[in-house]
């Protein structure tokens, strides 16, 4: 586990088997982790995660994207994504950042507290609400800004879990004000369009690795093949085939990295009819062959 005065670069993001994030380092006892990224060097598929996340932009540009929006965040920016939000980013030049994810028991204590009750179930349940941006345009996005530095700074405090929960408490009240005072102004979010597309990735996840049909897809969220193209097509701009084919590929690019299998048993594993086609499609999407990835990645890590 990393210890929480020293946050880590991660290169890459951990999916579970539902494609929600794993959060190394988050505990029961404090389930809170911040770590520092590169981003020109992490992949940032298609996920979610229960946790809530907030993040300071310090260099650089990143495109957050859901399903309907696209929000740009910039250098001294910050920016909120609220739980089970699905969401993918994509760099626009190199970038860091500092992340910080922590579950809302963390602010709320137990269930039906007054805490709970009054001030953390109407953010996570406010359907408007999916990611939000902070810049120092506002009172409020400075003010939020200025406690995510001092958020940054309390990871080397010898009392840094109550230093860090005052602070988020402190910017859960600002996120509070600014939800309110932005109302009018952010982009409509279709929860329920959300919610069809999140079942038909979370079949997919877990049967990537099968020959999956347009209809098994469609009907993992009860809609039409016709309903479940559209769908596709609009909220991430792919057709099923084309997310399960880039998918199958993600996940062949873990293995390559992180396991010492052949490149068949990766390609078979991944779904692929064989290797001489993976090999085909790898070198199409990434400029270089499976085996040439994967010396580059041990080069890299061993650096």
């Amino acid at each position: 586990m990393a210890d929480i005065n020293t946050p880590v670069l991660r290169k890459a993001i951990s999916l579970n088997v539902n494609q929600e994030e794993y959060i190394d380092g988050m505990t029961r006892e404090f389930p809170y982790a911040c770590r520092y990224e590169d981003l020109s060097q992490v992949i940032i598929p298609w996920h979610w995660h229960e946790e809530l996340e907030i993040a300071y932009i310090t260099k650089g540009t990143l495109t957050l994207m859901t399903s309907e929006n696209r929000y740009e965040i910039g250098p001294d920016e910050g920016y909120f994504v609220n739980t089970n939000v699905i969401c993918c980013g994509e760099r626009q030049s190199d970038a860091l950042s500092v992340v910080h994810q922590f579950h809302a028991e963390l602010l709320g204590g137990f269930f039906k507290s007054v805490y709970w009750t009054k001030y953390i179930d109407p953010v996570l349940k406010n359907r408007t609400v999916e990611i939000l941006k902070f810049s120092n345009d506002t009172e409020c996005g400075t003010e939020i800004l200025k406690r995510l530095k001092m958020l940054n700074e309390a990871q080397a405090l010898p009392n840094h879990e109550m230093q860090i929960r005052n602070l988020l408490s402190e910017i859960w009240l600002l996120i509070i004000r600014f939800i309110d005072e932005t109302a009018t102004q952010r982009p409509k979010v279709n929860m329920h369009r959300q919610d069809r597309m999140r079942h038909m990735l979370k079949f997919i996840h877990k049967h990537y690795g099968e020959d999956i049909s347009l209809k098994d897809i469609a009907d993992s969220a009860a809609v039409s093949e016709r309903e479940c193209l559209r769908c596709f097509n609009e909220d991430i701009g792919k057709t099923p085939f084309q997310y399960v084919q880039s998918y199958r590929l993600h996940k062949s690019r873990e293995l390559l990295q992180a396991s010492e299998k052949s490149i068949t048993d990766i390609a078979l594993e991944c779904g692929f009819s064989s290797s001489a086609y993976f090999g085909k499609l790898f070198r199409d999407a990434y400029n270089m062959t499976p085996r040439e990835y994967r010396k580059e990645r041990k080069e890299q890590t061993q650096k």
